[in-house]
């Protein structure tokens, strides 16, 4: 039973020696933290705090003048006031005046139509009379004419200042929204944002050149 029992012990033992050795367990190095140097002129524009998590972007400092913002807000108020602004009243008040003019004197012509066609109608019209009031339909015919075309006129004049207020309108919005688009482009050049996602470890200033601040944010990674 000896010799049975140290048998098989010795295969079970050339058994594990034909077995691979085990794979050692990954080596875990500890992340380094990243370092961002920054220049500033005012410990404000600092927009982190330690301890502060971060995503990759998110925004460290604004070296933004305060008077850009202001400027950008106003820009974006005129384009605001363009867009809601409505065309000048003055573009149609001649025309609601040519066309109260128009439909008094048709107005007029009508009833002055209407009277000759009676007296046409008449079996023995007086003739004098009758010529006075062709006469005056005739007149008024022609100031309804006029009238008319005075009205037209108005309609093409009021249409074309419409259509050049629209035209400046457009310009003007252009021009101030290339005036935005510059204002941000020089805003972002002045936003220093987290290059790495991580947690703020530390903020340092280091040291400062007149009116310089040299600062340095250290970021341990995640």
């Amino acid at each position: 039973m000896g010799l049975e029992k140290w048998a098989t012990t010795k295969k079970i033992i050339m058994l594990f020696a034909q077995l691979p050795p085990p794979t050692p367990p990954p080596e875990v190095r500890p992340q380094r933290p990243y370092k961002v140097t920054l220049t500033l002129t005012d410990p404000n524009q600092l927009q982190v705090q330690v301890g502060q998590s971060l995503s990759v972007g998110s925004i460290l400092a604004k070296r933004t003048d305060p008077t850009l913002e202001l400027k950008r807000a106003q820009l974006l108020a005129r384009l605001e006031s363009l867009d809601s602004r409505d065309p000048p009243d003055d573009f149609f008040r001649t025309v609601r005046l040519r066309e109260l003019e128009y439909q008094r004197l048709r107005q007029e012509y009508e009833t002055q139509y209407n009277l000759v066609t009676r007296l046409t109608a008449l079996p023995d019209p007086p003739p004098s009379l009758q010529r006075q009031e062709l006469n005056t339909l005739h007149s008024l015919y022609s100031r309804l004419q006029l009238a008319h075309e005075r009205l037209a006129q108005a309609h093409r004049e009021a249409t074309r200042q419409q259509r050049n207020d629209q035209l400046t309108t457009e310009q003007q919005k252009a021009d101030l929204t290339h005036q935005v688009q510059l204002l941000e482009h020089e805003i972002a050049l002045t936003t220093i944002r987290s290059p790495v996602a991580g947690t703020v470890s530390r903020i340092q200033f280091t040291s400062q050149t007149n009116q310089t601040l040299h600062v340095e944010i250290q970021i341990t990674p995640r």
